[in-house]
């Protein structure tokens, strides 16, 4: 799983042969969408938030990438150009794409959604070299990683109404720093970047130096990878390395408050996160 809409009906899946997966979770109706033939990788997100639009960026050996809007129903490209991002996301509200650039001068773009147009560039705060776009923290503010030197990253949230950046993460102890944030009522949830994909996950404190780790994860040992926070509830896919074609061993709901971890779905495949997602809608 790589994508749930913002209503939360459909959800998006590494297909094979360079395609992607939208699934409805209420109907089991997929469809697939194909990048080119012969190309190196295929990456998507949804860009509307009724799902029914898909971003597709499609990376090819000594081309330019190729970032492409489709809709889903009609197959029918919305939007195609040439970019230098690595990687895209849509606003929640879908008026923007956010992505990150291979200019190690202008880490992190966003672009209108309707003609791809650059609308404004997230300055790199100082002190930091390199910016990637990771997560929504609201409809307005984005969660940005920078890299801060010594193999650590720390969190920044930037506003794309105001354009003000607020320091969520101030590394001290993580020892690769952090790699998202998401708000909760609980406190500030974060996971650790680790050697192999993702680090621990746990409760940031309030000076933003270090975390209080979750307790009572099932397979211990093994890592989780932070899917989102609703409420006090974190959801979690357990067991998988980092890299979204490696299916987990199962989706966790855990609750923030007691520390109580309860099992949705076995992942025994990547078909699997839908039954994860029909339970956290």
């Amino acid at each position: 799983m790589i994508d749930v809409s913002g209503d939360g009906r459909r959800v998006l899946l590494l297909g094979d042969h360079y395609a992607v997966w939208v699934v409805d979770v209420a109907t089991g109706t997929k469809h697939t969408i194909r990048g080119p033939d012969g190309g190196t990788s295929v990456w998507g997100a949804f860009t509307r938030p009724s799902g029914q639009a898909v971003l597709l960026l499609e990376t090819n050996v000594g081309t330019p990438n190729l970032l492409r809007k489709i809709d889903v129903q009609t197959a029918s490209t919305e939007l195609s150009m040439s970019t230098d991002l690595s990687s895209a996301q849509s606003s929640r509200d879908g008026r923007y794409i956010v992505g990150r650039s291979q200019n190690p001068t202008t880490s992190v773009l966003i672009l209108g959604n309707a003609t791809g147009a650059l609308v404004a560039t997230v300055p790199t705060p100082v002190g930091a070299t390199y910016c990637y776009p990771e997560n929504w923290w609201s409809d307005d503010e984005l969660v940005i990683r920078c890299d801060v030197g010594d193999y650590r990253s720390d969190l920044w949230r930037y506003s794309l109404s105001t354009h003000a950046m607020t320091r969520i993460t101030r590394t001290t102890t993580a020892q690769f720093g952090y790699a998202n944030a998401y708000p909760s009522s609980a406190g500030t949830v974060v996971q650790q970047t680790g050697s192999c994909g993702p680090g621990p996950i746990g409760i940031l404190s309030r000076d933003g130096t270090t975390d209080t780790a979750l307790k009572n994860l099932p397979i211990e040992g093994q890592p989780s990878t932070l899917i989102t926070v609703v409420g006090t509830t974190a959801f979690l896919a357990v067991g998988s390395c980092g890299d979204p074609t490696d299916p987990p061993r199962l989706f966790v709901a855990y609750d923030l408050v007691t520390g109580t971890p309860v099992t949705l779905v076995p992942g025994t495949s990547s078909e699997g996160a839908v039954g994860a997602t029909i339970v956290l809608t």
